[in-house]
């Protein structure tokens, strides 16, 4: 069966990009694999995972979004934070003949929550924002952070969505991340890699907005910056899916559409 194209990225390490650059990321362990994210991929997956390891998996979804789940029902032992239920199912809203599978199939992602591979040990860390359940993804041994949409993947974060949370909230979650991941070691050397990891390049800051620790610490400052009326956002044509006026602002590296309700 037709295969993926799969980019070795580090000694256990892979991504995947489905036919609209939302990216998958396949990590293997001494005893088992873990897949972050499920894109939305025109021809099944699961024949590029199996090309790739016989290994036990685990698939765990950086959020509820379709873009990041739409190959769910290829694949058991699937992980998702409760808290984006709502997201989960307002999918079909949106694409009224996508498949969800039952609900009560998928396994609850914890904040911390750890996933022994052997040899490699991923975490999940909270950074709720985009959405209610929103995780990033620690691998210590590859010093690499697997973002999903959280902070965006290098041309802005959506927080402008009827499920995002408000800048306030999403300050103080940012925050709490930066410093956990601050005391497990990680640094601008890391390798952060994003849920759209071909967006680096579409950047309005730079031509090449690299994805980093850097970036996530600029999008705290400019949640507080906006919150406190030192940068104002300009009119951008981004969905909201709720009629309202999408906004943009940029502070450093980080970029952020949002809307005006996301201020209260």
């Amino acid at each position: 069966m037709e295969t993926y194209d799969a980019i070795k990225i580090n000694e256990q390490s892979y991504y995947i990009n489905d036919e609209d650059q939302d990216s998958c990321y396949l990590i293997i362990g001494e005893n088992k694999a873990l897949l972050i994210d499920l894109g939305l991929f025109k021809k099944p997956l699961l024949p590029t995972i199996k090309a790739l390891t016989n290994k036990d998996l685990i698939v765990v979804c950086s959020h509820g979004h379709v873009d990041h789940i739409g190959t769910i029902n290829e694949f058991d032992n699937v992980y998702l934070s409760h808290l984006d239920k709502d997201v989960y199912f307002d999918n079909q809203k949106l694409q009224p003949d996508f498949p969800l599978i039952d609900f009560n199939n998928i396994k609850d992602l914890k904040p911390y929550q750890k996933f022994d591979l052997g040899q490699i040990t991923i975490e999940a860390i909270p950074l709720a924002g985009h959405t209610p359940g929103s995780m990033i993804f620690l691998d210590t041994k590859n010093h690499a952070v697997y973002t999903g949409d959280a902070i965006g993947s290098g041309c802005g974060v959506w927080m402008q969505l009827f499920h995002s949370l408000n800048l306030k909230t999403y300050q103080k979650n940012l925050k709490q991340a930066i410093d956990y991941l601050e005391k497990t070691g990680v640094d601008q050397t890391w390798k952060f890699w994003g849920g759209h990891n071909q967006q680096e390049s579409m950047s309005k800051v730079s031509s090449f907005n690299r994805l980093d620790f850097d970036l996530m610490k600029d999008m705290y400052q400019l949640c507080i910056k906006l919150i406190n009326h030192e940068i104002t956002g300009v009119l951008n044509q981004a969905p909201t899916f709720d009629n309202h006026q999408a906004f943009y602002a940029s502070y450093q590296k980080a970029e952020m559409i949002f809307q005006e309700n996301s201020l209260k």
